[in-house]
Order: C-alpha cells, then sequence, then structure tokens
C-alpha cells in the first residue's frame, strides 16, 4: 500500500460512517461528486472509502441518469447493512439525554479536559451500571457482564464466549455522525463495568462498525498465574 493511500485509511472507520450516513439519508442513489461535497473529502478519498464499502457488501453501485450527451456516471446506494438503530421509546430516550448531559456537562472546557473528563464521568457510569447489577466479580465471564450491562445501556447483546456482538444500538445514528466520541464513550462506560465486577487485568475492546449490521466486543480475562510447588 503506497503512502497517499494508507493516509486515506487511516481514519477509515469514521469517514466510512459519514458517507454510509449520507447514502442512508438519500432517497436516491448518490454520485461520488454530491459525496464529496457532502462529508467534505476529496472526490478520489470518498471513491477509496466506497471500493471498501463495496467489498464489505454496504454499498451497492449503479449508473446514474444521464442528461444528452457524456459518460454515465457511478452512483451509489446503502445496502442497510450497518448497525440497527433501536426505536427510541421512552427507555431509550432517557439513555440518550443521559449520554448527552455527559457531552454537554464538559462543553467549554479546553478541549483535552473536556473528552478526559466525559470519559470520566463514562467510566463512573459504567461502575454504577454494574453495581446496579449486583454482578461482583460475575462468575458466568467477562463477555456476559458487558452483555447485561450492554442491556442496561437499550442494546441488543449477543454473548459467546470471550465476544460479545451488538446488532441493535438506540446511538447508532449518533455513532454513524462522531464514531470517536459515541463509541469512545462507550467504551469508557464497558471499562468501568470491568472496574467494578470482573477480574483484575480483565479487558474488554469495542470495535465500532466491525461487520454487517453489527458492532463487536471482544473481552479478555487473563490466565491465573501458575503456582509452582
Amino acid at each position: 500500500m503506497d503512502a497517499e493511500r494508507g493516509s486515506v485509511l487511516a481514519r477509515g472507520p469514521e469517514r466510512r460512517a459519514a458517507i454510509l450516513l449520507e447514502l442512508e439519508r438519500a432517497e436516491a442513489p448518490v454520485t461520488v461528486e454530491t459525496l464529496a461535497g457532502a462529508v467534505g473529502l476529496h472526490h478520489n478519498t470518498v471513491r477509496e472509502h466506497l471500493r471498501v464499502l463495496e467489498q464489505e457488501g454496504r454499498v451497492r453501485r449503479s449508473t446514474a441518469p444521464v442528461a444528452g450527451r457524456g459518460r454515465p456516471r457511478a452512483a451509489f446506494e446503502s445496502v442497510d447493512n450497518g448497525p440497527v438503530r433501536t426505536p427510541v421509546g421512552t427507555g431509550a430516550v432517557a439513555l440518550r439525554e443521559h449520554l448527552l448531559r455527559i457531552l454537554i456537562s464538559r462543553f467549554g472546557a479546553p478541549d483535552d479536559a473536556a473528552w478526559a473528563g466525559a470519559r470520566q464521568d463514562a467510566r463512573e457510569w459504567g461502575r454504577e451500571l454494574a453495581g446496579e447489577m449486583d454482578a461482583a466479580h460475575t462468575p458466568d465471564g467477562v463477555a456476559a457482564l458487558v452483555a447485561r450491562g450492554l442491556t442496561a445501556m437499550g442494546m441488543e447483546p449477543d454473548a459467546r464466549a470471550d465476544v460479545v456482538d451488538i446488532a441493535s444500538c438506540p446511538f447508532a445514528d449518533l455513532a454513524a455522525d462522531r464514531p470517536d466520541v459515541v463509541c469512545g464513550l462507550h467504551q469508557s462506560v464497558i471499562d468501568g463495568m470491568l472496574d467494578s465486577a470482573a477480574p483484575a487485568g480483565s479487558t474488554a475492546r469495542l470495535l465500532p462498525f466491525a461487520g454487517p449490521r453489527m458492532c463487536r466486543v471482544e473481552t479478555l480475562v487473563p490466565s491465573a498465574p501458575v503456582s509452582v510447588a
């Protein structure tokens, strides 16, 4: 991979999420030129991200109608393979307000302090969730602990062994706009759950948009030290 292409893909997940959001909002297939203007990226950068999204099966290519003479242009539409947004009911509204309050409470502070403070608050929320679940050092695994916490947040997780897949999220629309912020805060919430109710040294890594229609959390529990006789 050359340096220019590597630079294009370095912030890939965030940029592809923005492109997908524009395609989902559109009522008809969208050309590269229109997408580039909407997301503020160069045409070639958008083409590269669309190529990746096509390979993942998340967008579909077609040909845009041409008025008069001219070369047909490619147009793209979403295949609707992104994480499903949970319909916003009373519970989900409260959860969204909680998340937004964390962000708003830090508005106006220097950028680094605001982000660090927001993540600290989100981590504390995770500790509170674990405490409400009465899940001290959960006996059925870290993945199960994370799944229970995500369920309390309004998501639809599926835990198996050391992996949790998330097929529905009430924050999916917000995450599509700012995955670095929304998913970063969710990671901090998960870290807080582990602080309160997981064996020391346990980790859980959130992978936004890890596959068709889902995000994923990968968990790891350190092996118990081997005693020497």
